[in-house]
């Protein structure tokens, strides 16, 4: 049997709407047989102030009449509610169907069944179950993709958040690539102030002598060397390779020839005395 609640609002449609056909007057209850035939089992007339009381007791009865005539026939039985109206009282307006299980399934000829063991009732029940088939076919389908595009939507999201972390990954490893690089800069730039701090206290050794000579006028300190002879010295020791290339490539050969032979002279080591 179909719901009641639907039953119900059919009811209602039939009671509080208002058609061309005049309000309605009564309702009958017909049992459908194998061959397609009604037969009436029971009439109810609407009474002028029909309200929700009447719609409760008339489902009631409708339902305790059609429950009680399939357990008189046995098996799965059709019945149909029609609706007549004041304009037309012979032509029913409106119909509702519905089936009840009966209680005794042994029927002897089948003929008030509404599926007898017939072609016409194994026709009418195959169709039966196909409908209930196909509901739960539809209801699980339908269950199915839901749980599909829920577990589509989860991995979408682990895929998103998974690819933000590694976007946060990449930039923290080259946020530390580039610190590191700063750090190899700037201890090559303190072991190259280091270097030079300590050749030009080196130079400044080597110029002590001269410079407190010329401050006090006298011979303080003993000189290595002239102030001249240590200052080209410390010039031609400073020159880069690169710097000599340049300056090679403005002398003449007698230039140059004179050039290497004073640098010669000023850079080569002093040889110790026997």
């Amino acid at each position: 049997m179909k719901k009641r609640r639907d039953m119900e609002n059919w009811i209602r449609r039939q009671l509080f709407t208002i058609t061309d056909e005049g309000p309605c007057l009564r309702f009958v209850l017909k049992h459908i047989t194998s061959g397609k035939k009604a037969s009436e089992v029971l009439s109810l007339p609407v009474p002028e102030q029909a309200g929700s009381d009447f719609v409760t007791e008339l489902i009631n009865e409708l339902e305790a009449t059609a429950v009680s005539d399939a357990g008189g026939v046995g098996g799965v039985q059709s019945y149909i509610i029609q609706s007549f109206f004041t304009k037309s009282k012979t032509r029913p307006g409106a119909r509702f169907t519905f089936r009840v299980q009966g209680e005794n399934e042994e029927d002897i000829d089948g003929e008030f069944s509404s599926e007898p063991p017939t072609l016409r009732g194994q026709l009418s029940q195959t169709q039966r179950h196909l409908e209930a088939v196909m509901r739960t076919s539809t209801m699980n389908t339908g269950h199915v993709m839901a749980m599909m595009q829920r577990t589509i939507n989860r991995l979408a999201d682990q895929n998103e958040a998974l690819a933000d972390d590694k976007l946060k990954t990449l930039e923290v490893l080259e946020s530390l690539h580039s610190q590191k690089h700063e750090r190899d800069l700037e201890t090559r730039k303190a072991a190259h102030r280091e270097e030079l701090v300590e050749k030009g206290f080196d130079k400044l050794g080597l110029l002590m002598p001269v410079v407190v000579n010329k401050l006090t006028g006298r011979k303080m300190l003993p000189e290595t060397a002239s102030s001249k002879e240590m200052m080209i010295s410390a010039f031609l020791e400073s020159l880069s390779p690169e710097q000599l290339d340049k300056i090679s490539s403005t002398l003449e050969p007698e230039q140059m020839a004179a050039f290497a032979q004073a640098a010669q002279q000023f850079m080569a080591p002093e040889k110790p005395e026997d």
